[in-house]
């Protein structure tokens, strides 16, 4: 079945003493990178100088607002912000066309690449930077306290693309 915003239960958290110390979510939808970015000068209306960033990727901003809704659709209560955390992303992206035969029933080409490994699939490790940007203030202060990353990147057979995340919070000591 599926919860609030379409998106598919399974599971969501897990419970050690009393406390959820997990909880993971799914995002539909190209995953977007955290690329480059760029500072313009501006004149504030006070007068003194200030700075505008923008990114390189245009679809950066859409994505990280459905990370962050669907976080926020499955983050538990009281989840704690503090302290180091462990992700695990696994980004699904999508197979371009041009990997399937045509036809009247589109079967995966033998030559097709097994792997996204292509420019056009997005490096992981930015992937993974888009990710801890677009949770910081939701699941933890900052993304500095990611501790552990463990990711991975893969085709999505069937549909847009796709990001799975389980968020830990790891017990220090």
């Amino acid at each position: 079945g599926t919860g609030d915003c379409g998106i598919p239960l399974r599971r969501l958290h897990q419970v050690l003493a009393g406390r959820v110390v997990r909880f993971s979510f799914d995002v539909y939808g190209q995953p977007a990178t955290e690329g480059s970015t760029r500072a313009y000068p501006y004149r504030k209306p006070d007068g003194t100088l200030g700075s505008r960033i923008v990114h390189d990727n245009p679809k950066l901003h859409a994505w990280r607002e459905a990370v962050g809704w669907a976080a926020k659709a499955r983050k538990p209560p009281g989840w704690p912000t503090g302290g180091p955390m462990a992700v695990e992303a696994t980004f699904r992206i999508p197979r371009p066309k041009s990997h399937y035969t045509r036809g009247k029933t589109p079967l995966l080409r033998p030559d097709a690449p097994p792997r996204p490994t292509g420019h056009s699939t997005g490096d992981l490790d930015k992937l993974v930077r888009a990710l801890g940007d677009s949770l910081t203030g939701i699941t933890w202060d900052d993304d500095s306290q990611i501790v552990t990353i463990t990711a991975h990147k893969h085709w999505h057979a069937t549909g847009t693309g796709m990001l799975t995340c389980t968020v830990e919070h790891v017990e220090e000591g």
